[in-house]
């Protein structure tokens, strides 16, 4: 009885052995994919034996559009049918050029006009029911019946002026010629300094740590090649 135990036991350590040589001298098959990469093309114009790539090669991720930008393709993808707003503004600006042009006839002081617009605030403008009305109207009340609405914050009280406008860009072109210079001299150092004119992503970072005092956004947001 023990010599049959001993011949049973050493039958099944055997066979054990037998499995894990199986076990690790197992392979798979290799693919049509694996046999191309390991045989060395000698046309590289052939497509049936594409040249075999050293290292691992990724396409390009896409970034994801921030969402301040996919606003901004929506108004702009979107048909302009807000008709009433555009008539509503043709108005007001036809108020406002009709205003001026009865003050310098009556010989009013039109730099009082502007002063009051840029005195103005959102609170005192007045209702539409001005318009109907065909009194003539003072410089200040001339002034707070224009252009404001109430899509305007509180702190907008001054019209954009073409002066402004101008500066604005010439600052914006003066950095980006100033960052261009940078990085065509040194690509690497460029990197790690701050860039004044940036992206939507840049800007959410440091939008998230306040640490911007002043923004300039474009309102199509297009790249512009014939940009200095």
């Amino acid at each position: 009885d023990i010599n049959v135990m001993l011949k049973i036991s050493l039958n099944l350590a055997e066979r054990r052995r037998q499995r894990k040589r199986m076990k690790y001298s197992y392979k798979r098959s290799p693919s049509l994919q694996d046999q191309l990469k390991n045989t060395v093309c000698g046309n590289k114009l052939d497509s049936d034996c594409p040249v075999r790539h050293k290292g691992k090669k990724r396409p390009h991720r896409r970034r994801k559009v921030t969402t301040i930008k996919r606003g901004f393709q929506l108004a702009a993808d979107k048909p302009k049918n807000n008709l009433a707003a555009r008539f509503y503004f043709t108005k007001r600006m036809n108020r406002l050029r009709q205003t001026i042009l009865a003050g310098m006839a009556a010989e009013q002081n039109i730099d009082g006009l502007v002063m009051n617009v840029a005195r103005m605030n959102i609170n005192d403008t007045q209702s539409e029911q001005l318009e109907e009305q065909s009194i003539p109207l003072s410089s200040l009340d001339a002034a707070k019946s224009i252009i404001h609405t109430k899509d305007f914050r509180p702190y907008c009280n001054h019209l954009l002026k073409s002066s402004l406008k101008n500066k604005a860009c010439e600052l914006i072109t003066t950095l980006r010629t100033y960052q261009d210079r940078l990085y065509h001299r040194d690509p690497i150092s460029s990197k790690a300094k701050r860039r004044y004119v940036c992206g939507c992503h840049e800007t959410r970072k440091f939008l998230r740590v306040q640490a911007v005092k002043m923004l300039f956004m474009a309102n199509n947001l297009v790249i512009n090649n014939g940009m200095p």
